[in-house]
């Protein structure tokens, strides 16, 4: 099973080589997207990059995560966005019966026209 890794804080003139490379010196990178994100209204690059095994993530995110790189503290951590959660279930919730609507009563208080 491939392990997915969220990559923020670089240098924005970094490619995908470079980041490949980097992550290629722990482990078998098997892809590497980047991304556009709007962060407080200023245009970032992030990066998802996939291992061949939870092993060398770990490791990657151990070793590269607050490195140096190009006067940028670079931020690594597991993609928790594809990190199945155990206590997510499936299940649809039971079906729960509403009220009756009560129809509405004309107001008699206020008079006739």
């Amino acid at each position: 099973m491939a392990f997915k890794l969220f990559v923020r804080d670089f240098n924005p003139l970094t490619n995908l080589n470079d980041l490949e490379n980097l992550f290629s010196e722990i482990g078998t990178v098997k892809k590497v997207v980047f991304k556009e994100r709007e962060s407080n209204g200023v245009q970032r690059k992030v990066a998802y990059i996939e291992m061949s095994s939870d092993v060398e993530a770990s490791n990657c995110i151990e070793r590269i995560h607050g490195m140096k790189s190009d006067g940028y503290t670079l931020t690594v951590t597991a993609d928790k966005a594809h990190v199945p959660n155990p206590n997510f279930s499936y299940k649809q919730p039971a079906y729960v019966a509403r009220p009756a609507k009560s129809k509405m009563q004309p107001n008699k208080s206020l008079p006739n026209k």
